[in-house]
């Protein structure tokens, strides 16, 4: 069938505390992951859902200024109780091991997409907690309601180490220091790029809190994969290339959407940006045009980014006013209903949408009732799928697109000239020289 089929998966008991060397369950040799049981034995609990299925969802639903601020993913469903299987009280049910319950929070669960024999993981994360409802003498549910690895890290209130540590760290090793500090069991997927260097830290607050603030020290990118892993890019890194187009009109140029929010007003308007790192000196850059466009100067300040020097701070600053000075019209929030009819939609076209991750750009393309049509270009920050019973439901969250934006440098005579009305000619993030002002 070329329709998703969606399986849910609990991961019981290990049926082993050791990594057993080319076995093809436990582990492979020379691949440096483990299988695909994670370690679990997954049990596949699908037909026990009730008919309203399940939603899941991944990423960032807002923003703080001009960074991102991803939630702990999340996921919920409900299974059939009447024989009492999904009950922890029930210890003589399928789910007990050594005496005890294993329907408790913490317990594995797995989402995946089987398309055509093919199966992808599309959530992983641990439950959070169970709602039992006893209906009645002749009824009885439960619901699962599940979280991702982010708030495992959300969890994890480090106390300060007694020395400073990591001083001209990179990000990525800032990162490993902080996931290994906090026992991180996910796998790490981090550019290695960038170029910004970090101050010592002592590493307090909790584990997620930190790595918010080397990532923003880096003006970057971090989320939870579907397979659970930690993906971290540097600022630039993102591609721009939009991987898939949606749209409303009927001439075939993409996918169709149901609904889309668009917006065009200063929400996300920063055409002052004050920055400043812990002991360092507060960098200021501004874009008068695009105040004078809009009226009125729209400002955003912060003082904590852990950047070892000011000259890095200018790196970020000019990056967030290339970003977010003009006004633009962009698109907040794009819902896709894909058929299930599998006459409607190839096997292709529904894993180009299972495989939409955080960090792709998209292109959606808008018919007006007048005859016009609007492109936008988005990067997707959060992802989110609700099933039913033959009725999917996909919803994207979406960014500025970060497309064609360079840096100003401090002093730098090809990015920019210090104390200089404009930027210098060559500044690739402007399409024509805007005076700018930087006071360091």
């Amino acid at each position: 069938m070329g329709t998703p089929v969606f399986t849910v998966e609990l991961g019981l008991a290990s049926t082993s505390t050791s990594f057993t060397l080319d076995s093809a369950t436990e582990g492979i040799l020379n691949t440096g992951t483990l299988g695909d049981d994670l370690g679990y034995v997954w049990t596949n609990v699908s037909t026990y859902v009730l008919d309203e299925g399940f939603t899941f969802r991944r990423g960032a639903t807002r923003s703080q200024g001009p960074w991102w601020r991803y939630e702990a993913g999340s996921a919920s469903f409900t299974v059939d109780n009447l024989d009492g299987r999904f009950d922890p009280l029930n210890l003589s049910g399928p789910y007990v091991s050594g005496g005890l319950s294993e329907l408790r929070p913490g317990l594995p669960v797995r989402i995946a997409a089987v398309i055509n024999g093919t199966t992808e993981t599309q959530w992983l994360g641990v439950v959070d907690h169970l709602e039992l409802d006893y209906n009645s003498m002749t009824w009885s549910t439960v619901q699962f309601v599940c979280v991702d690895g982010l708030e495992r890290l959300q969890a994890a209130e480090l106390p300060p180490l007694a020395e400073a540590v990591g001083a001209g760290d990179t990000v990525p090793a800032r990162l490993n220091r902080i996931l290994d500090r906090a026992d991180w069991p996910g796998d790490r997927f981090f550019d290695e790029t960038p170029a910004t260097t970090l101050q010592a830290s002592t590493l307090a607050g909790t584990a997620w809190s930190q790595v918010l603030n080397a990532v923003d020290s880096d003006a970057g990118y971090v989320w939870i994969t579907k397979t659970g892993g930690m993906q971290f890019l540097s600022r630039g890194a993102i591609a721009t290339t939009p991987a898939l187009t949606f749209t409303s009109t009927a001439d075939g140029t993409g996918l169709d959407f149901d609904q889309v929010i668009i917006s065009n007003d200063v929400a996300q308007v920063y055409n002052a940006v004050t920055l400043q790192r812990a002991e360092g000196l507060p960098v200021f850059v501004e874009d008068i045009n695009a105040q004078a466009i809009i009226g009125q100067i729209r400002g955003y300040s912060r003082t904590d980014l852990l950047c070892e020097t000011d000259a890095q701070v200018a790196d970020i600053a000019s990056w967030v006013l290339a970003l977010y000075a003009d006004m633009t019209t962009r698109v907040e929030e794009l819902t896709i209903r894909p058929p299930a009819d599998d006459t409607l939609l190839s096997p292709s076209s529904w894993w180009s949408l299972m495989r939409l991750e955080i960090g792709t750009v998209v292109r959606v393309i808008h018919a007006t009732p007048d005859g016009r049509s609007i492109t936008v270009d988005g990067v997707i920050r959060g992802v989110e799928w609700s099933a039913g019973v033959r009725s999917f439901s996909l919803k994207l969250s979406l960014q500025t697109n970060a497309d064609d934006v360079g840096q100003f440098r401090l002093n730098d005579t090809v990015d920019g000239v210090l104390d200089s009305a404009s930027l210098a000619a060559s500044q690739p993030y402007r399409p024509s020289t805007r005076p700018v002002s930087l006071v360091a």
